[in-house]
């Protein structure tokens, strides 16, 4: 936290073999909670973890159990002020994870479970209607990935492909935001056909505006 110029650091989690993502949101008492996933160490087995602020503290809830997560996880705080998290274990590949917080449980529900590859990439918000959105890529082959939009409606997830190329590829992680008000806006970098990483005449920004339903 920076106070008068002078920034002062605060250890959340020591120990086990943390990855390179975590995301944070705040809470509606004011709270930072952080979510970050380590990997299997060892004889200990790696997870998805929340940590939670506190006046005594921070609070340490493990969300999920995998011997490594290939999706870095993402957080999000709802309109209700409930708080949600995606993830991909792992353990499966192309399945995609979502748990909710109501109170102290957790819940959680299957976003994807095909066998595409879940990118490490995801991103989560809430819309208008505080159902939770993610964005996310896949590389189903070695010639082709996308950009996918899941929705929440009802109990049943809506995948929306937002982008599909000819290239394994893409640049940056997509990210999806939403002031739950009104439209959900997307941002993705792509690879266009027959550029590379070093061609960046053939490298886009894309950036879509969702209309709310």
């Amino acid at each position: 936290m920076n106070s008068s110029d002078n920034w002062s650091f605060e250890e959340v989690s020591t120990g086990g073999l943390i990855e390179n993502q975590v995301s944070m949101c705040i809470d509606d008492n004011g709270n930072r909670v952080v979510a970050f996933a380590t990997a299997q160490s060892g004889s200990n087995k790696g997870g998805v973890f929340v940590a939670t602020s506190g006046s005594s503290g921070w609070t340490i809830e493990r969300i999920a159990d995998t011997e490594h997560v290939t999706g870095w996880p993402h957080i999000a705080k709802g309109k209700d002020g409930r708080i949600g998290i995606v993830y991909n274990p792992g353990e499966t590949i192309g399945t995609l994870t979502y748990a909710l917080r109501g109170g102290t449980a957790w819940s959680s529900s299957l976003v994807t479970t095909g066998t595409e590859k879940c990118s490490i990439a995801t991103s989560l918000c809430f819309d208008a209607n505080d159902n939770p959105v993610i964005c996310y890529g896949v590389n189903p082959s070695e010639d082709e990935y996308g950009i996918y939009l899941a929705r929440l409606n009802g109990a049943t997830w809506e995948q929306q492909n937002l982008y599909k190329g000819s290239r394994k590829l893409w640049l940056g992680n997509p990210s999806v935001i939403s002031d739950m008000k009104g439209p959900i806006y997307v941002a993705y970098g792509t690879v266009t056909p027959g550029g590379n990483l070093l061609n960046e005449p053939s490298n886009e920004i894309r950036f879509l505006r969702i209309d709310d339903k």
